[in-house]
C-alpha cells in the first residue's frame, strides 16, 4: 500500500494535468528495476473508465531543462513511428508538474515484457530497434540538448580519474583504506596510462544522439519482439558505434550480482562475474554488418570504443565507492566485472576477433 502523502501528491499531479476522477495506486515500477533514484509508479485515473498512467518524480538535482530534453526526444521518436511512453500535457512547459523542488510527469503506460535472458532472435530484434532509434535522431537539433549528459570519451574519463586521485574517502561507503590505497596507487594510474593508448580510437567526429543505456530494463517486448524504448536519462551526443558496442556487450554477458554479500568484511575484494556468450556476440555483430548499420572499419573499432566506455564506468564506480555512503559498497562490487570487461576488450583475442572478422 502506498503512503497517503505520496497518494496526495499523485492526486495533485493528476489535477494539474486536468485529469479528474479517483486515483488508484497499482505498482512501484521503478523498484523492480533495482530501485532507481527516480521514483516511477503505475497509477490509474478515472471514475467509470480507468486510464493507466506512469507517474514519475525525478530526483532533486534533475532540472526542468533536463526533463524538457527528454520530452523533445520522446516527441521526435513518436514522429518517426517509434513507440515510447509519451509525456502527457498540452505543451512542453505544461507537461511538468513542480512540487517541493522536484519535477513530476505523467507518461503514457505502454505494457510490455522486459526480458533479461533474451534469445538470439529477441536480441536481434532489439539491435534492429536500436538502429532505428539512432537513425530517428540522427542530424536533429534539440533546444535543450545542452542539458544532456556529457559524452563518455577519453577526456571525460581522464578528468574524473585524475580528480579521484585527490578525492577524500568518505566514511560509510564500505570502502576500506586498503582499497583506497589500491585504487589510487595502482588502478587509477594504470587506467590513465591505458587512456593514452586508447586516445587514437576516440573522436568527436561522427557523434550523434545515442541512448546510452540500451539494455533489457529499457526495452519493451511485445509478442517476443522489441517494440518499445524506455528511459532517456543517458541520451546524449556520443559515438553511435560505442553505444551499440555497449548494447551487444549487455546482451551477451552473464552477470550475477546476487553473489555479492553486502555484509562482507570491510576490505574484502568484491566482484561480479563476467562471462561472454561468444556465439551470441558474433551473431549480433554480423547483423550490424549484414544490415549495413556500420561499416567493417567501424565494427573493428568497437572493442576499443567499449574499452573507453568501460574506463568511464570504472571512474564512476570509484566515485561511488569512495564518495557516496549510501551507494558505494554496492557500486564498487562491480569493479571486478568492469576490469574483466576492459581486459576482454583489449587482450581477449577471441572477443576481439568477433569484431575484426565481422
Amino acid at each position: 500500500m502506498v503512503e497517503e502523502s505520496l497518494l496526495e501528491v499523485m492526486k495533485d499531479t493528476a489535477s494539474y494535468f486536468g485529469r479528474s476522477g479517483v486515483i488508484d495506486y497499482v505498482e512501484d515500477i521503478g523498484k523492480k528495476f533495482n530501485g532507481k533514484r527516480n521514483e516511477t509508479h503505475l497509477i490509474e485515473i478515472g471514475m467509470v473508465r480507468r486510464f493507466p498512467f506512469v507517474w514519475k518524480r525525478f530526483v532533486e538535482d534533475f532540472s526542468k531543462e533536463q526533463v524538457l530534453f527528454q520530452i523533445e526526444i520522446s516527441d521526435a521518436l513518436k514522429k518517426e513511428g517509434i513507440l515510447t511512453p509519451v509525456f502527457y500535457g498540452r505543451n512542453d512547459w505544461k507537461r511538468i508538474y513542480e512540487r517541493d523542488g522536484r519535477n513530476i510527469v505523467l507518461q503514457q503506460y505502454l505494457p510490455s515484457e522486459q526480458i533479461q535472458d533474451a534469445s538470439l532472435e529477441q536480441c536481434v530484434s532489439a539491435v534492429e530497434m536500436h538502429g532505428r532509434f539512432m537513425k530517428a535522431l540522427e542530424g536533429k537539433e534539440f533546444e535543450y540538448a545542452q542539458y544532456a549528459p556529457s559524452r563518455k570519451g577519453i577526456v571525460a574519463a581522464r578528468e574524473e580519474l585524475t580528480r579521484l586521485l585527490d578525492a577524500e574517502l568518505i566514511e560509510g561507503t564500505g570502502t576500506s583504506r586498503e582499497e583506497e590505497k589500491r585504487i589510487k596507487g595502482d588502478e587509477i594510474p594504470r587506467l590513465l596510462n591505458l587512456s593514452n593508448e586508447l586516445k587514437q580510437y576516440d573522436s568527436e567526429e561522427g557523434v550523434s544522439m545515442i541512448h546510452g543505456d540500451f539494455q533489457w530494463k529499457n526495452i519493451g517486448y511485445v509478442g517476443g519482439k522489441a517494440e518499445i524504448i524506455y528511459d532517456f536519462d543517458q541520451v546524449r551526443l556520443d559515438l553511435p558505434s560505442a553505444d551499440l558496442a555497449h548494447t551487444i556487450d549487455m546482451f551477451t554477458i552473464k552477470r550475477q550480482e546476487k553473489d555479492y554479500d553486502p555484509n562482507a568484511p570491510t576490505g574484502a575484494f568484491r566482484f561480479s562475474p563476467y562471462e561472454v556468450n561468444y556465439e551470441k556476440a558474433e551473431a549480433l555483430v554480423n547483423i550490424l554488418r549484414d544490415k549495413g548499420i556500420f561499416s567493417d572499419e567501424e565494427i573493428a573499432k568497437m572493442p576499443e570504443s567499449l574499452a573507453i566506455w568501460t574506463l568511464n564506468g570504472l571512474a564512476m564506480h570509484y566515485h561511488y565507492g569512495m564518495e557516496v555512503p549510501t551507494m558505494g559498497h554496492k557500486k564498487l562490487s562491480r569493479e571486478f566485472m568492469l576490469q574483466t570487461r576492459l581486459n576482454a576488450c583489449l587482450n581477449n583475442e577471441k572477443f576481439r576477433g568477433i569484431f575484426k572478422d565481422a
